[in-house]
């Protein structure tokens, strides 16, 4: 399984944001610092809006920033949010191609692989993988606070 570029993108613009509050990101500065396509980035920050994980503040000195604390970001509800396909396998999805379905237990098994999964995540947040804060400011070209 691999998660989409979306969600990669996502954990990263919030990562950005995260880091540098209280000051407000600029989309132009996570593109930059990331490496990530600008439109992209304008993309994943309206997502990520309707879904009540950031905030923007519109006007000349405008930018984004996290809507809620980055402690209260869980990273299964978020992946759950970015990855709109879940279905590892076709019979997954409800296609209907695969003739051994109803006999296979492959469904069944993938589906607790990834209920482990999702497990997992769901026991951290964004703040748990924000460390070390110096590195990632390093790597972001962002400043150390004062």
């Amino acid at each position: 399984m691999q998660l989409t570029s979306f969600s990669d993108y996502a954990i990263r613009v919030l990562m950005y944001v995260a880091m540098k509050e209280p000051g407000l990101s600029s989309i132009t500065e996570v593109a930059d610092a990331h490496k990530i396509a600008r439109p992209h980035v304008v993309k994943i920050e309206h997502e990520l809006g309707r879904g009540g994980y950031l905030e923007t503040q519109r006007g000349r000195s405008g930018g984004i920033r996290l809507a809620v604390p980055a402690t209260e970001i869980n990273l299964g509800a978020l992946i759950r949010f970015t990855e709109k396909n879940l279905a590892l396998v076709d019979c997954m999805g409800g296609s209907g191609t695969c003739v051994v379905v109803s006999a296979c237990g492959l469904q069944t098994i993938l589906r607790k692989a990834l209920d482990a999964f999702f497990e997992e995540l769901g026991k951290h947040t964004l703040a748990d993988i924000l460390g070390p804060a110096h590195k990632l400011r390093q790597l972001m070209a962002l400043p150390d606070p004062l």
